[in-house]
Formats: structure tokens, sequence, C-alpha cells
């Protein structure tokens, strides 16, 4: 959509600096080349918001995978026990064998775990601004 809006910018704007006869101002250039930046920047801050969203996403459908998945065992053993004795024996087994798991396991469960998560997809700024020195260095040079 952004592109497609961009296109149709760029093709009025150049449309509108070739019908004036003679040198454009800096203004006719500034509307044929401001709506790419904007677009970029603007295509890239959706881009890093939907990787967000998509890593979030991933954290509560692995949490409530395994809710579902343990709810799902427990149901089985309790259907396919032989005896009312031994499935309740084993369902004790088997959420004594969840909790311990539980307390032993390491999972994105809270907020600080979900933002630690999210800040992996963080840009050094350091190197950033390096890249910027660079790449103006080699522009002044020419």
């Amino acid at each position: 959509m952004i592109v497609i809006l961009i296109f149709i910018i760029e093709i009025v704007a150049v449309a509108k600096v070739f019908s004036i006869s003679g040198f454009p101002s800096f203004k006719e250039y500034l509307t044929i080349y401001l709506p790419l930046p904007v677009a970029g920047a603007l295509l890239w801050g959706f881009i890093y918001q939907m990787n967000r969203a998509q890593r979030q996403l991933i954290v509560l459908a692995k949490s409530i995978h395994k809710v579902e998945y343990i709810q799902g065992l427990l149901l089985s053993i309790n259907k396919l026990a032989p005896t009312i004795d031994d499935g309740i024996t084993r369902i004790n087994l088997a959420l004594d064998k969840l909790i311990n798991n539980y307390f032993n396991e390491k999972e994105c469960n809270s907020e600080e775990d979900i933002i630690r998560e999210e800040k992996k997809d963080l840009v050094p700024v350091d190197s950033f601004i390096k890249l910027l020195r660079e790449i103006k260095g080699v522009v002044s040079k020419e």
C-alpha cells in the first residue's frame, strides 16, 4: 500500500517537474525525493513492530501449547487407566513430575522475560552511528 502510494506521488511529482520549463527549484526537487526516506522509515518501523509482535506471539503460543498438551496427557492417563486406583496413582505421579519440572524450568512467563525476548531485535546504536560516519566520510571524499 505504501509502496503504491509513493509510486503514485513520485509519478505526479516527476510529471510536474517535467512540465516546468527551465531548471526546477529546490522545493520541486524536495517533493520528488522526500517521500522516499519517509516511506523507508515507515516500512522499517512497521517491520520492526511486526517482528516484536511475532516474538511475543511465539512466546504466548508456546505457553498455551504446553498447558493444552499437559491437559491432554492428564485426561488420557485418566481415561486409559485400567482401574480407578491405578489412574489415581498415575495422575499423582504425573502431577508430581509436572510440579518438579515447572520449578526447575526457566521460561518466558513474566513481562521481564518477554521484554528480554523483544530486545533481541534491537540494532546496536553504536554500530549504526559508526556506519553513518563511514558513509559520510566516503561521500565527503568524492
